[in-house]
């Protein structure tokens, strides 16, 4: 049977225990307070205060769409997600996003039935397909059509950013664009408003006819 410690060998290993600890918390809060600056310096001015005040921007991304992005495969495209998403929330601080099966929407408020002026397609992690509520009439190099699978009602202009690639430099002002575009485009009196009159009432008319 093994004699118990003395008690001041037992107050000094509790002793050198407690600041092993305060050592590492120290150690973690440090880096953790690097990082959240580092992230401080790099946000736009807009989205620093809004930080600042309260209203972190990471907060208007959910938990899950930050899993989706956070496993090993996303490494490089997280980056470029996050400068994404940084640049479409920042139009308001009424903006609101939400991740779906294979994408995120961005939507001008919290509401359900709000208008959609932006969206993210995270089907691959080879690379971010992005939907914007643009107008017709606005042209760019890195601006097309959508892609099969991703044409989304009222998103009429897409890019894409490929693993290494980088956002398009004017993507905060068709971010504005498209949310303003959203935003003074007319609401949507139902889902059936979306479908002519034989899509919505088939056996009626040939009942009719």
């Amino acid at each position: 049977m093994r004699s118990p410690l003395p008690a001041s060998r037992v107050n000094t290993v509790q002793t050198a225990t407690l600041f092993g600890g305060i050592s590492t918390a120290i150690t973690a809060g440090m880096k953790h307070a690097f990082i959240a600056t580092a992230i401080l310096g790099m946000m736009p001015p807009v989205l620093r205060r809004r930080f600042v005040n309260g209203r972190n921007i990471m907060g208007a991304l959910s938990q899950r769409t930050i899993a989706k992005v956070s496993g090993p495969a996303w490494e490089q495209l997280r980056g470029q997600f996050m400068q994404i998403a940084r640049l479409l929330l920042a139009v308001s601080p009424e903006a609101d996003s939400d991740l779906l099966t294979t994408y995120v929407k961005f939507t001008v408020n919290s509401d359900a039935s709000c208008p959609v002026y932006a969206a993210v397609w995270l089907k691959s992690s080879k690379r971010l397909i992005v939907g914007l509520a643009l107008p017709e009439d606005c042209e760019a190099e890195e601006l097309g059509p959508a892609l099969p699978g991703t044409m989304y009602r009222g998103l009429t202009k897409y890019f894409v950013v490929e693993r290494g690639g980088t956002a398009p430099n004017r993507l905060a002002e068709w971010a504005m664009t498209a949310y303003q575009n959203a935003l003074s485009a007319k609401p949507l009196t139902g889902f059936m408003t979306q479908f002519t009159a034989r899509e919505q009432f088939p056996g009626l008319l040939r009942r009719a006819g």
